[in-house]
């Protein structure tokens, strides 16, 4: 569901049409009104400025969420209405023309009261895409936060929408967004002169190159800001990697429409990073979800995916570290998508690929993930206690496996992947959830289903 349908639903007053939506890009559910303090006011502006700095969004005020093994994000359990006098929309304009830069326009924020009570209702605020020229949206106000009492110190901040989340930059971010301007655009021309440095010569696969895959893998947690977290990463190659021409040439251009419209299998799965890329470094483009997942793509075909393995994606969220297997699954075989994707759109496909499976951190705080071998169930969330359990037989795991490139098909190549991740678990081929062993693929049916 898009914010333009999302938002017609909305005005018409019809919530029942909303119940096991989940929270996405576009839509941010509160179960209660923001608290009447400085906080409160934080949360707001924090909220909807995220929006503003995406491509908009919806905000309601009065939805109950829950989570849900089998797809990624909240879902709008129920409509909680709440009496109408604890809520002056004006209140909340006047928040926001107090606290966020520059002016936002067009901001619509209503109530919406329910067909058995007036009296009751819920609030909508509608957030829609704001001029170019306007970015970026920030917050600030000279307040103490502990005290509710004006200081000199001044609250500043840049939140972005990403996922279903609100992300707030860090202060190198945010530095070098002001060093360098949010305009892609622009930072894309400033590097054109980058493309004098990128060589066509091929460079041979060897130890060194094994190597480099590796320590970028740890560069993406890095900037994704997980690399002290449990992760889970993959991360193919052309054998040999090549230099790719043009690769940031200014757009229009084939590479980034590669990996800002990555494969997608449903709604509300565990899809891929997607939206705007940037960028990192002069050698790669980067869209990263700070703090649980990322995606890079460098100038020589290398393509690397990285995200956490704890609630926020990869298990589910029941405080046991347990793999959720529909992730594991879904997101490998986006990720065998994606590469397969660039691989269509070269000009000379390489003889073979190179794909990393790397896990780290997985016995943290002396506490283990494990996999039970089993589909995910909508009722139970997790497979029932009858079924085995396979913890992680290491902290860390890295393997990487070579596949001639001839026959590149996504359900083939995801199904290998997952096969060296099972067996390193100590499960067997047979037990492998949502593949078929007969064909040696996912399938992908089994994951639509859910």
């Amino acid at each position: 569901m898009n914010l333009e349908q999302l938002k017609n639903i909305i005005d018409s007053n019809n919530f029942d049409a909303i119940i096991g939506q989940a929270e996405n890009e576009c839509l941010e559910c509160k179960n209660g009104i923001y608290s009447k303090d400085e906080n409160g006011r934080l949360e707001l502006a924090k909220d909807v400025t995220a929006f503003a700095n995406h491509k908009g969004g919806m905000i309601l005020i009065g939805a109950k969420t829950k989570k849900e093994s089998t797809q990624y994000g909240e879902i709008i359990e129920s409509i909680e209405p709440f009496p109408r006098n604890l809520v002056d929309t004006k209140d909340y304009h006047n928040i926001l023309k107090d606290w966020v830069y520059p002016k936002l326009s067009n901001v619509e924020i209503n109530w919406r009261s329910i067909k058995q009570n007036d009296s009751k209702g819920i609030i909508s605020i509608y957030v829609p895409l704001q001029p170019q020229n306007f970015y970026p949206f920030l917050i600030k106000k000279d307040i103490d936060l502990e005290t509710n009492k004006k200081r000199k110190e001044i609250v500043f901040g840049y939140i972005e929408r990403i996922a279903d989340s609100n992300v707030p930059a860090s202060i190198d971010n945010i530095q070098r967004l002001i060093q360098l301007g949010t305009n892609y655009d622009v930072v894309e021309k400033h590097l054109t002169s980058i493309e004098t440095l990128l060589s066509s010569q091929s460079l041979t696969q060897n130890n060194n190159d094994d190597k480099k895959i590796i320590a970028r893998i740890e560069e993406s947690l890095k900037s994704a800001e997980i690399d002290t977290k449990r992760s889970f990463s993959l991360s193919a190659f052309p054998i040999p990697l090549s230099e790719i021409p043009d690769f940031f040439k200014p757009t229009p251009n084939k590479i980034t429409n590669i990996i800002e419209k990555p494969p997608f299998l449903r709604e509300n799965g565990w899809n891929l990073p997607s939206g705007k890329s940037k960028i990192s470094k002069g050698k790669s483009f980067q869209i990263s979800y700070g703090g649980y997942r990322i995606v890079e793509f460098y100038s020589d075909g290398n393509l690397v995916f990285s995200c956490c393995v704890d609630e926020n994606y990869l298990c589910f969220s029941f405080g046991e570290l347990q793999i959720n297997t529909a992730a594991l699954t879904e997101s490998t075989y986006l990720f065998s998508s994606l590469f397969n994707n660039f691989l269509t759109s070269l000009t000379s496909t390489p003889s073979q690929i190179g794909i990393t499976i790397h896990f780290q951190n997985l016995h943290k705080d002396n506490k283990e993930t494990f996999i039970v071998p089993s589909e995910a169930n909508n009722i139970l969330g997790r497979a029932p206690l009858s079924h085995q359990k396979f913890n992680a037989p290491e902290d860390e795991f890295t393997r990487i496996i070579k596949f001639d490139c001839k026959n590149f098909l996504p359900e083939k190549i995801g199904y290998q992947i997952l096969k060296e991740i099972y067996l390193w678990f100590g499960i067997e081929e047979d037990s492998i959830p949502y593949t078929n062993r007969n064909e040696g693929t996912i399938d992908i049916n089994k994951i639509l289903s859910k």
